[in-house]
């Protein structure tokens, strides 16, 4: 659970952080989604592309200004 909350006051709070709390934020990010795939980047790259296009219909806007700056550092 305090994961949980912990992950939520980051994506909650994300547009109004510092350049260098954003920077941070996408690596622990990107590092979460790595690890997910098996040190796959391929893999990490295409489930983070399908998670902004689902919080996008969500309207889950926060997080997806996160994941696309994430996709934004490898394009």
């Amino acid at each position: 659970m305090r994961r949980a909350r912990l992950n939520q006051l980051m994506y909650t709070n994300y547009p109004s952080c510092t350049q260098e709390e954003k920077d941070l934020a996408c690596e622990l990010v990107f590092t979460y989604y790595y690890d997910r795939n098996d040190s796959d980047f391929e893999a990490a790259i295409d489930e983070i592309q399908h998670d902004l296009v689902s919080l996008e219909l969500n309207e889950s806007y926060e997080r997806c200004q996160l994941l696309k700056d994430v996709l934004d550092r490898f394009e």
